[in-house]
């Protein structure tokens, strides 16, 4: 039980010692007026401290004979306004005489007040004496007076706050929640998210899902559904889906989505969907992204086969896996071998097998049929994003439609990728006749 009591006497206190308003305008911690005595007395002096230089620089006029009367005024530099005037740190009261004068008079004053030059600039010339001196000993730096004693009062506020940092702890915590409650709360009622419904089977059963993320940034999202069913309940479902196509097709936004609108169920959020059945869900464990780095004693492929070990060391028949495009950057062949054995690893578990998703360019896995067993045992589905591509099958005339279709994909068009980049057309006119001939020679 949070003691609200307490809460109202920090509240309070802060309120009360703190003047925000003069803070913003000072760049610091300014405390109020009437909080702390030093601290009004020497604002006091402070405020007068202009009426005060005045009367001594008239004084100092009166004291001297001279026509014309030279303009003679006492300047207060505090000490965190000097810091960039060379070696003078703490210049403190000084004497300013407009460098306009004559140097005869100049230097009359200077031999009447026993004046010694500190510096000059086009405007004044800057002096010290011992009437100076004597306001440095008796008046001192009052600026930064101020300031250390509005830090002591500070201190002590502190300590009074530390005493109840348990109870701040608790209502932040509480806080905390409230606010993800009322933010969850307001994106499900503003972007049309449906309350999901949990299962302790293991299924993920998403119709017409979105990407809580991208779908606010783009004009037109394209929602897709998702099934998959480990239990064995749905005859026409699998657990794992393999899921191919062409680059730029939105693979890598449907498979974020998935995890997203998991992750989002189990923290009691609504999700981005028409409708939704999420088992309950242990891990979610990924293998999506590289992050190279020289510091790491391996190589990027090295680092994507950590990545999938762990996705298989760590699963449990209850845990969501996201694998993307794993394989890469070897020999076409060991990649596709080595992908297919990891959904072979899986499939093989039988009722353990985990929900996963694996994207991969990899199309020798169909035309060799390389997962033909798995998937005629239905615990591999193959799916593909669809497109849209003329009769001639040329890099033309392409339309992503960003649909999740069952079935292979007909070709990856990289080469439409590259040329939407900006590649030069030399490039991609010769990127298309070897992958052309290349495909005549595996014939």
């Amino acid at each position: 039980m949070i003691e609200q009591e307490a809460i109202s006497r920090v509240f309070f206190s802060i309120h009360e010692t703190i003047d925000f308003d003069a803070s913003e305008v000072e760049g610091r911690t300014v405390i109020c007026s009437g909080v702390d005595q030093e601290v009004d007395r020497l604002r006091s002096e402070y405020s007068n401290l202009e009426q005060l230089l005045s009367q001594i620089a008239r004084e100092m006029t009166d004291r001297l004979d001279l026509w014309p009367t030279p303009c003679i005024n006492v300047v207060y530099f505090p000490q965190h306004k000097c810091e960039s005037l060379m070696s003078h740190t703490q210049l403190g009261y000084l004497i300013a005489i407009a460098s306009a004068s004559s140097g005869t008079v100049d230097g009359q004053v200077e031999s009447l007040l026993t004046l010694e030059l500190l510096f000059e600039t086009e405007a004044f010339r800057y002096y010290k004496n011992p009437r100076m001196r004597e306001l440095d000993d008796s008046v001192g730096d009052l600026h930064s007076m101020i300031v250390d004693s509005e830090l002591r009062v500070v201190q002590a506020l502190q300590d009074g706050i530390l005493v109840h940092k348990h109870t701040m702890r608790e209502a932040l915590e509480a806080l905390s929640e409230l606010d993800c409650a009322m933010s969850l709360a307001e994106a499900a009622q503003r972007y049309g998210y449906i309350r999901p419904e949990l299962s302790s089977d293991p299924v993920l059963v998403v119709h017409n899902g979105r990407h809580p993320l991208l779908e606010q940034s783009v004009g037109t999202f394209v929602s897709n559904s998702t099934i998959l069913d480990a239990s064995g309940g749905r005859p026409a479902s699998a657990p794992v889906m393999l899921l191919m196509g062409a680059n730029f097709s939105g693979k890598s936004v449907y498979m974020s989505q998935i995890g997203l609108i998991t992750f989002m169920a189990h923290i009691g959020s609504f999700v981005p969907a028409d409708a939704a059945l999420i088992g309950i869900t242990d891990k979610i464990l990924t293998r999506m992204e590289t992050r190279e780095s020289q510091s790491r004693n391996c190589s990027s492929f090295l680092l994507d086969a950590y990545q999938a070990l762990q996705c298989l060391r760590l699963s449990t028949h209850r845990s969501l896996i996201l694998i993307d495009e794993f394989g890469k950057g070897t020999l076409t062949t060991d990649g596709a071998g080595l992908f297919c054995g990891i959904l072979k690893h899986l499939t093989q578990r039988a009722q353990s097998c985990p929900r996963a998703v694996a994207i991969t360019h990899f199309h020798e896995i169909m035309s060799k049929n390389l997962l033909s067993s798995e998937i005629s045992l239905g615990s591999v589905s193959c799916h593909h994003m669809h497109i849209m591509q003329n009769p001639t099958r040329t890099t033309e005339g392409i339309v992503y439609l960003y649909k999740v279709t069952p079935g292979p994909p007909l070709s990856s068009c990289g080469i439409h990728c590259a040329k939407l980049a900006g590649l030069p057309g030399s490039v991609t006119d010769r990127g298309m006749s070897d992958s052309a001939a290349s495909c005549i020679a595996l014939r």
